[in-house]
């Protein structure tokens, strides 16, 4: 390969991983434009789970000062083309009931949103190992 060549080739990888970040960026915004929306509404916190191959979650729960959750928004997928997404399904429970959800990714962030919520710790922790 000639100089000209690998030059080509290394700012065409860099183009695409800038492209890739301005993405990812826009896509934070999206998720943090319906968590502010929702934020209005109560107590907000934001749960994740989920990894690389699967794809990561992200759950915002808004509660009444009673411990419902009035409103709940997700991002999730594989791509920065996700979108924000409502969650009708934990509208209207307990947060002591979605704490204990945890068959799926999406059932992790609630539960662990939940946990936030109750008491400002992961559901997958107690109250002596968030204190450190």
């Amino acid at each position: 390969m000639t100089n000209q060549t690998v030059l080509v080739l290394v700012l065409s990888f860099a183009g695409v991983w800038a492209l890739q970040m301005w993405a990812g960026g826009m896509q934070a915004r999206r998720f943090m434009r319906a968590v502010r929306a929702i934020r209005a509404t109560g107590r907000t916190a934001i749960g994740s789970a989920g990894g690389r191959i699967g794809g990561r979650v992200f759950v915002a729960l808004a509660t009444d000062p009673a411990g419902r959750v009035v409103a709940a928004t997700r991002l999730s997928g594989r791509t920065v083309f996700a979108q924000p997404r409502p969650v009708p399904d934990v509208v209207g429970h307990e947060l002591a009931d979605l704490r204990e959800r945890d068959d799926t990714p999406l059932d992790q962030a609630v539960a662990e949103a939940a946990g936030f919520l109750l008491d400002g710790t992961p559901a997958d922790q107690d109250a002596t190992s968030a204190a450190g």
